[in-house]
């Protein structure tokens, strides 16, 4: 099925350049990715945000490699959900390295930094100095912030693109899937099901946040995933269990954070075999968001 973009919709302004002499704020921006093939008067929707550490990408592009393994970026996976018949949205959120005006009521329940070994390795790259805590924790509340304004502005506008309201997706990949969770979770933006790739809540968040009542959740990670994802993604699901909300699980065998779309996925349940890591993303869009579910 053939895809329409059209770049650079303004979903909101937000405010960067925190505690320096020149705060101002900037547009946060999105691209849509839309089936041009007609169909039914209103189709499913899926927003996904890019990772990068809270600290580099871009809702266009945020493929890294890492010792021979590459992602696919967020942009790529919007373009072919949408040849599927969904319509997609790239999303932008602000950056610790933005210095982004603090958010009035954070969500953390642990007023601590998050995991820092992966953002310290990436703030070296970036030829950055080690960050304070409180500019990793203004920084990720900045884009769980974020990612809750996009996800409520596709909602509130969602016949500008014939987008059902009721069948919204939200998810992302790294910082942009947790930036996802604690977005629907926590700040209740109005997700009917979320997909997450290598993305984590902390487990006091898990605890507080995850009710009954919640959406479904997708998580994947791979084998060799980042320290602390495993076991926090394991903790989410059986959370979601306990709450009785769908949860679907995968690994992407011998991968480590980056893994492409094509990779195969494998479950515990023996029965289970999704295929692809895309596979997994459409198949499970496909139950959670059908006019049924």
């Amino acid at each position: 099925m053939a895809v329409r973009a059209t770049r650079g919709v303004a979903f909101a302004r937000a405010g960067v350049g925190h505690g320096t002499p020149a705060p101002h704020t900037r547009a946060l921006l999105m691209d849509v990715y839309e089936p041009t093939e007609a169909g039914a008067a209103r189709r499913p929707a899926v927003i996904l945000a890019f990772g990068g550490a809270f600290h580099r990408g871009t809702r266009d592009a945020d493929q890294y490699e890492e010792d021979g393994h590459r992602n696919t970026p967020v942009a790529d996976y919007c373009r072919r959900l949408a040849a599927r018949g969904l319509v997609a949205f790239a999303i932008d959120y602000r950056l610790v390295p933005e210095a982004p005006e603090p958010v009035a009521d954070p969500v953390r329940r642990v007023r601590a930094a998050p995991p820092r070994g992966r953002i310290d390795h990436v703030r070296a790259l970036l030829g950055l100095p080690p960050a304070t805590d409180r500019e990793l924790l203004d920084g990720a509340e900045a884009a769980y912030h974020d990612v809750a304004l996009a996800c409520r502005f596709v909602h509130d506008h969602a016949a500008r693109w014939a987008v059902d309201p009721a069948r919204l997706a939200l998810g992302g990949f790294s910082s942009g899937g947790t930036a996802a969770l604690y977005a629907a979770y926590a700040r209740g933006a109005p997700a009917a099901a979320l997909v997450v790739l290598s993305g984590m809540m902390a487990a006091e968040d898990i605890a507080h946040y995850v009710r009954p009542g919640g959406p479904p959740a997708l998580l994947i990670a791979g084998e060799r995933d980042l320290a602390g994802i495993e076991p926090a993604q394991a903790a989410l699901a059986a959370q979601l269990r306990r709450c009785e909300i769908g949860c679907a699980r995968y690994h992407v065998p011998g991968a480590p954070h980056f893994y492409p779309r094509t990779a195969p996925v494998q479950s515990d349940r023996a029965a289970e075999n999704p295929g692809t890591v895309e596979d997994a993303i459409a198949a499970f869009l496909a139950g959670a968001l059908s006019r049924d579910g």
